[in-house]
């Protein structure tokens, strides 16, 4: 095992009816004027927005709002809440809402205390000091954004899908109230559980002696995620099937996967997604059901240990030859059995689009751990994919 730092300092309160709870949370470190950040109007409808700033009135809390945060979150529309967290002079960002929210709201937070614009950050021309705090109530589970340190936003001009992170980014206190997420829509559930179930294997996938009890807890995370979602995709009230797929999805990236490891994750899979959904907003979930197991194919002989691993501990996968390629396989049937798309023709990709989306990639090249890959390797991944 590797030495480690591990830093997770966000409050969660979790549970049925908590959401009332949120007002009292920003009074208790004095904040008193906030801006809310949400996304497209589902809060309106579940009743959430009523019970949120019902608590910020209760507990003397001005704040404004600002909504149409999309998935694969905007640079334009974090520009407008920067703006308008400069001219509220607010305290504080509330995210209200999916991980988009809160990337958007962490983003905008440090982007309120800065005089350039906030790109600056992603492309490495500012280092992030410091930040408005950012508090949250989350409504759609898959990203950890309510207990982790980063952010990702797409610059439209030139479909620039870049993460940032920072400890000054780890939101101060999030609520979780699974019982919200019954309305999701089936498709929505599906991308977010795929999405967590990926950030556990990037990191996963990166071993050393010593690390059998993280690579335990690894597997039960994704043991429990993959019970579950199916069970949500039948039964999308089944609060106890709600609730830990909540929690679990909390978990799997807010770094303690991570821990003891040589790197702390492979992640060319989300690099070379964040492509693909940056040019054709393909929902980030699905884009990883995609993505994933074809990166796999091409890298899996690297480290073929810790993917028969995986075979064997997650898919029953224990005799024979090709063990390891067998369980990645499986991997992607069981996306597949979500319904969820695994080929990028199925979202509508053209084979003639592979070489730009490849381009868009390896703008950050090198990518990965597990083996450095660059442009050429990205378009066999991709043609893998199709």
């Amino acid at each position: 095992m590797q030495n480690f730092t591990f830093y997770a300092p966000t409050k969660i309160i979790f549970g049925r009816d908590t959401i009332p709870q949120i007002g009292e949370a920003l009074a208790a470190d004095g904040i008193s004027r906030a801006v809310l950040v949400a996304g497209g109007g589902s809060i309106f409808k579940n009743g959430v927005h009523e019970a949120v700033t019902e608590s910020l009135k209760k507990h003397g809390i001005h704040s404004a709002e600002i909504g149409g945060v999309r998935s694969n979150p905007r640079l334009s529309k974090l520009r407008d809440v920067i703006t308008l967290l400069k001219g509220e002079k607010a305290e504080a960002v509330l995210a209200v809402g999916g991980g988009s929210v809160f990337d958007t709201a962490k983003a905008a937070a440090m982007g309120a205390l800065y005089d350039g614009d906030v790109w600056d950050f992603f492309c490495g021309k500012a280092a992030v000091k410091e930040a408005l705090p950012v508090y949250g109530v989350l409504t759609a589970s898959g990203t950890s954004s309510e207990m982790n340190n980063t952010a990702v936003v797409t610059r439209e001009e030139d479909e620039s899908k870049w993460a940032i992170a920072s400890p000054v980014l780890v939101p101060k206190v999030s609520v979780i109230d699974p019982s919200v997420q019954a309305t999701l829509p089936e498709s929505q559930t599906v991308s977010g559980g795929i999405d967590a179930i990926t950030h556990v294997l990037e990191a996963y996938v990166i071993s050393c002696p010593g690390l059998d009890f993280v690579q335990d807890y690894c597997e039960s995370l994704i043991r429990a995620m993959m019970r579950r979602i199916p069970q949500l995709v039948k039964n999308p009230g089944d609060y106890e099937a709600r609730a830990e797929l909540a929690w679990c999805c909390t978990l799997a990236h807010n770094g303690l996967s991570n821990v003891g490891r040589p790197a702390r994750g492979d992640f060319a899979s989300h690099r070379i997604e964040h492509s693909l959904s940056a040019i054709f907003d393909v929902p980030h979930g699905t884009g990883l059901a995609i993505i994933m197991p074809a990166w796999m194919e091409y890298v899996y002989r690297d480290a073929e240990p810790v993917f028969e691993r995986l075979a064997a501990n997650i898919f029953g996968v224990r005799d024979g030859e090709g063990r390891a390629l067998r369980g990645i396989r499986a991997l992607r049937e069981y996306f597949r059995s979500l319904g969820s798309p695994v080929t990028l023709r199925e979202v509508g990709v053209a084979k003639n689009d592979l070489p730009g989306i490849a381009d868009n990639a390896a703008k950050l090249a090198p990518l990965g751990a597990v083996r450095k890959i660059e442009r050429e390797d990205i378009l066999r991944i991709l043609e893998t994919a199709y």
